[in-house]
């Protein structure tokens, strides 16, 4: 045995795995048992984060970069970051709003909102902590197993190059940098499930849209804070208890109007 890796490594990774399955499964499994949400809302949800975060942000993205560049800004990280974090809110605001108001037109039950803000987030845990997090376990077990040596000798090349500069992270990486994305994925679970009520509560109460604006501007906020963090303009600490600040101040909002609904009418797609 070689141990490169120490338990408390090894724990965190397993840690981010566990909860990053768990956690959004006993949710599904919950909303569907005891409110009896279909789980095509939940697919409908994570449907509207890949077209919206990844497609359309993604295309926003390249444009402002594109612009940047071409009045010789590129540079300016700073705000650079800012505009993107502004102008991603404002996109995910728009897109999960008319997906609410298409896709979820037929459903009039509150608890749909749980469910689609679960599918909303469901990609973070998945993607980051699942996939990621299996990825990082595995290496740093097999590492563990064979030897950094005997672990490089089965590549060559650029992928050598490549597994090398992966070991060479997760080295340096500490357990609170592993634990980092996992917390992370739990308070953005609490934005966007926030957001989720509050966008389809402004649906449901047509011409009463005073919950945008609160949300778009969490979500802006939210989104110039990560852009912050992904240029290292603040560190690991300073970013999750703002994020976290702002999750709570989504959720408690969330909380009251969705207790206000008492509302028992049923759409033509709920259950």
């Amino acid at each position: 045995m070689n141990d490169v890796f120490d338990t408390w490594k090894l724990g965190a990774m397993l840690l981010d795995i566990v909860i990053g399955f768990g956690l959004p499964l006993s949710l599904a499994m919950l909303f569907r048992k005891k409110y009896k949400v279909r789980i095509s809302v939940l697919i409908l949800g994570l449907g509207t984060f890949i077209i919206v975060n990844i497609v359309f942000c993604g295309i926003v993205d390249g444009l402002i970069d594109y612009a940047y560049d071409a009045i010789g800004l590129g540079n300016s990280n700073k705000s650079l970051a800012l505009v993107h974090g502004l102008f991603r809110g404002l996109v995910q605001l728009a897109g999960y709003y008319f997906s609410t108001k298409i896709c979820l037109r037929e459903h009039e039950r509150k608890e749909n909102a749980l469910m689609f803000g679960l599918g909303l987030s469901i990609f973070y845990f998945l993607y980051y902590n699942v996939i990621g997090g299996f990825s990082n376990f595995l290496t740093a077990t097999q590492i563990n197993e064979w030897g950094v040596s005997d672990y490089l000798s089965r590549f060559e090349g650029e992928v050598r190059a490549e597994a090398e500069s992966t070991i060479n992270n997760l080295i340096d990486m500490s357990v609170f940098e592993i634990v980092e994305g996992l917390i992370f994925a739990i308070l953005i679970f609490g934005v966007l499930f926030s957001a989720s009520i509050l966008i389809f509560e402004a649906v449901k109460r047509s011409g009463k849209n005073y919950f945008l604006p609160t949300i778009g501007a969490v979500l802006a906020i939210t989104n110039i804070i990560i852009c912050y963090r992904n240029i290292d303009i603040i560190s690991g600490v300073v970013y999750l208890v703002l994020i976290g600040i702002l999750s709570a101040i989504a959720c408690f909002v969330a909380y009251i109007f969705y207790g206000a609904d008492k509302e028992s009418k049923r759409g033509k797609a709920d259950i």
